[in-house]
């Protein structure tokens, strides 16, 4: 699934789209952490309908700094061919707006167990967010999705950097830019490298793919997860990619995420022989 460009980012879309549009990490990890997500930055478009069903999914997660502005909310457009591969189209939408981060935003982050990002939301605020972080000593793990180059005042503030393989190639300066370097590799799995020279690998368990659109996302979300909880490398990469795999097997993006539960029954003895 890493064999082209995947993912760009465009500015605008025709028509104002509502309903349940899923923001895909910020779902995905909240599946995954099985409430173990305590808070969320995000901004959402002034429809009421949108607003409740987005939110209402968002149980036990503090959403009191989501934003509101008007306009419409991010799109991804996406394409699936008939290998389950997928092509994605990115509108930022309500995403444009979050230019800024007041008090409590960065409270929030200084306050974190691990701040993911990605970009989806101005290059400026991410960069701004991470300094944040790095200032309070907690992790920051960045994938740079839609790709584009990188400031180097966000690389000196990234522990975890994710990328897929095309990412990988786009951005050949950053990945030698030290730190942890976590490479998706699609069916193949994930490939880790550590700033010692520590090196690990995991492949996904063997399932039928249906749509690999959130398998990434998937990926990060767990990823995120696991390494938050204190897991090692190896066994967050391990998890992680059994969270892709599963994520594959059903259509769409935030809705294929699966939650832990699943990912723990997967990895068990008598679960499917990956490796």
């Amino acid at each position: 699934m890493d064999r082209a460009l995947k993912t760009r980012l465009e500015t605008r879309f025709r028509d104002r789209l509502t309903g349940p549009l899923r923001q895909r990490h910020d779902e995905t990890e909240i599946r995954i952490g099985a409430g173990d997500v305590p808070d969320i930055l995000r901004t959402l478009h002034d429809d009421p309908t949108f607003r409740f069903e987005f939110l209402s999914d968002l149980s036990g997660v503090d959403t009191g700094l989501v934003r509101r502005v008007a306009g419409s909310s991010g799109v991804a457009l996406i394409t699936v061919d008939d290998a389950a591969e997928n092509t994605i189209v990115v509108v930022a939408g309500a995403n444009a707006a979050m230019t800024t981060l007041d008090e409590a935003d960065r409270a929030v982050i200084a306050d974190a167990d691990l701040l993911m990002l990605q970009l989806e939301i101005p290059l400026d605020t991410v960069t701004a967010a991470a300094a944040v972080a790095a200032a309070a000593g907690v992790p920051v793990l960045l994938n740079p999705s839609p790709v584009r180059a990188l400031p180097a005042e966000l690389l000196a503030a990234v522990d975890i950097l994710v990328v897929n393989e095309t990412e990988a190639a786009a951005l050949d300066d950053a990945r030698s830019a030290g730190g942890h370097l976590v490479t998706t590799l699609g069916a193949a799995g994930a490939h880790y490298l550590g700033p010692d020279g520590t090196v690990a690998q995991a492949a996904p368990p063997r399932l039928s793919a249906v749509d690999t659109t959130g398998a990434g996302d998937a990926f990060t979300g767990a990823l995120a997860v696991a390494w938050s909880r204190g897991d090692d490398p190896a066994t967050a990469l391990r998890w992680a990619c059994a969270a892709g795999a599963l994520a594959t097997t059903v259509p769409g993006a935030g809705a294929a995420a699966p939650m832990a539960a699943d990912i723990n029954r997967i990895l068990a003895p008598g679960g499917p022989a990956s490796w």
